[in-house]
């Protein structure tokens, strides 16, 4: 399972991008804290686009659960 966070520095971008390449589980996408009901939340986004977040996004977290992949970005204003 996949569990990676630029937090605690176990973000690794390149197996990621290469898992996003070969999963078969739709890949979900939040912009934000969940807990502030974020407009992007868990969103159905594709392969190409979820590359380009994982190769882009500096703030981001990654978490693989039995139904899909979830992508999480932050904003720096998040960080606060």
């Amino acid at each position: 399972m996949i569990k990676m966070s630029f937090y605690n520095g176990t973000l690794d971008r390149a197996a990621l991008v290469d898992f996003i390449k070969t999963t078969t589980k739709p890949i979900r996408y939040t912009y934000g804290f969940a807990y502030r009901h974020p407009s992007t939340y868990k969103e159905l986004i594709s392969v190409d686009k979820a590359i380009k977040i994982a190769e882009t996004a500096s703030l981001l977290d990654a978490t693989e659960n039995e139904e899909y992949l979830h992508l999480n970005e932050y904003s720096a204003n998040d960080m606060w």
